[in-house]
């Protein structure tokens, strides 16, 4: 992955070279509009906005005529936290303006959080321990009279807001009806089709990703909403929720529309479904080594800057917590020019990651309790970690194959440890450590180790020595196997 950290300093030289200051996009043509884009802030208290803040004098600096927030502006669901959010907002854009007087619009929705977060078990007790109290419930006071009060501005279960001569298109979080709420927009869009239609973009946002789309969506061919937007090629349409980091390539998905996953600016969440992944509330896990955190580090935070022109949308990527630009992604409009993130199409031209030339993987055998308490054989597996140009590593899958006929025996996946942050983050050496007691009691086998981008695709693999029957026979302790 390449980075752009010195992608500003060097705009900033340039201009001082020249004696010519300007905005970022010195020495380019301007975009038609430029806006930030960022989601789930969670806000609880005064403090707590300190990473809004600094995100929305980010968008500032760079000239944005407007800023997405796709839900989640608050933790706690409290009319105290959505004042917070708009505290922050008037500090940064005093009467919705930046310091030259251009005006900057709020494009603002609400999230489960702002509608629930009050009753959510663990939030509400540190909610209770910090002095809040369920009664200032946005859900119980009303969502439209805080809101107003707060933000100044009408508030509605569809909005339809221009900036620019650009259409942005909202919907609220909706928690007792969400299939009907979902039938009503797409019959909204349908209904103001001929006012949005063309090659022209216009954007919809809400929190929840929609059906079919990014990587982190749900599977429902038949939802109405993605049915209804499919009839809107130049919809380019941006949700939250999931917390999932911008690295996730699948990210971006495009066919009859255009879809966006925002990255979260709090609790990002390692990935479900890998022995380091998280321990979502919902199910227990065997895993056999320690998890990422579920709610990640509070340091996390991303979020988009998007500037949009006559042939292309550049989105670019901006780590808060690593103060760093990531390359960024660029659409080629109107979508009709072509399609590069289509399913399949950005796996044709980015490398498969591939581990260095000379690696190999140093395994320890040792017997400990597994999370669940329970007594294992734990095969501890130590190799160098695999890059790929022009992308990033999400995991490693590790497979016990069998040399009889190739088979695999056992199969587990882990993710890479810094997945979710900039690529200096990575270390060098990967540590997993895969349940014995999951492998074969008898037969010749191998550990095979496999470096795996976003879309599934796997590098060459290192392998381990041949292996004899089950590891850790004995109650071995620390014993090397390399």
């Amino acid at each position: 992955m390449t980075s752009r950290r010195h992608f500003l300093g060097g705009l900033v030289a340039t201009a001082a070279m020249t004696g010519k200051a300007g905005p970022w996009w010195f020495g380019k043509k301007a975009p038609n509009i430029r806006f930030g884009v960022i989601s789930d802030i969670h806000v609880t208290t005064p403090e707590s906005t300190a990473k809004f803040r600094r995100a929305l004098a980010y968008f500032r600096d760079r000239g944005a005529d407007a800023v997405m927030v796709a839900g989640d502006l608050t933790d706690w669901g409290l009319k105290s936290g959505l004042q917070c959010v708009a505290d922050a907002w008037y500090d940064v854009f005093p009467n919705d303006c930046a310091p030259d007087g251009r005006k900057v619009t709020k494009l603002f929705v609400t999230g489960n959080h702002d509608d629930e977060g009050w009753w959510y078990g663990d939030m509400t007790l540190d909610m209770h321990v910090q002095g809040y109290s369920e009664d200032e419930a946005l859900h119980r006071l009303g969502m439209k009279d805080c809101w107003q009060e707060a933000f100044h501005e009408p508030y509605a279960e569809i909005r339809r807001r221009t900036v620019n001569g650009y259409d942005f298109i909202s919907t609220e979080w909706c928690r007792d009806a969400k299939r009907r709420d979902e039938v009503a927009v797409g019959k909204w869009l349908l209904e103001h089709a001929d006012g949005l239609k063309g090659d022209k973009p216009f954007f919809f946002f809400r929190h929840s990703p929609i059906p079919n789309t990014v990587s982190s969506s749900a599977k429902d061919p038949e939802n109405a909403l993605y049915r209804a937007l499919q009839a809107f090629p130049n919809c380019v349409a941006f949700c939250g929720h999931t917390h999932r980091t911008f690295f996730d390539e699948g990210s971006v998905w495009q066919d009859g529309f255009t879809a966006i996953s925002i990255p979260s600016m709090e609790y990002q969440s390692a990935l479900r479904g890998y022995e380091n992944g998280s321990d979502h509330r919902r199910g227990g896990s065997n895993c056999s080594m320690p998890r990422m955190p579920t709610q990640g580090e509070h340091a996390d935070a991303q979020g988009y800057f998007v500037s949009v022109f006559a042939d292309r949308l550049e989105i670019r990527r901006f780590d808060f917590a690593a103060g760093e630009e990531i390359e960024p992604w660029t659409l080629p409009w109107p979508i009709a020019a072509g399609k590069p993130f289509a399913a399949g199409e950005r796996a044709k031209v980015t490398p498969v990651p591939e581990f260095p030339s000379d690696a190999q993987v140093a395994l320890r055998v040792y017997n400990a309790d597994t999370r669940g308490g329970h007594w294992t054989i734990f095969w501890e597996l130590t190799f160098p970690r695999a890059t790929a140009e022009g992308g990033r590593v999400l995991d490693y899958e590790v497979r016990a194959e069998m040399a009889a006929d190739g088979s695999v025996a056992a199969k587990k996946r882990f993710l890479s440890p810094a997945f979710h942050k900039v690529e200096r983050e990575e270390p060098e050496t990967v540590r997993v450590y895969f349940d014995g007691m999951d492998v074969p009691e008898t037969g010749r086998y191998r550990l095979a180790v496999y470096p795996r981008d976003c879309f599934g695709r796997a590098g060459r693999p290192i392998f381990t020595r041949w292996l004899e029957s089950k590891p850790g026979k004995g109650k071995a302790k620390g014993v090397d196997q390399q």
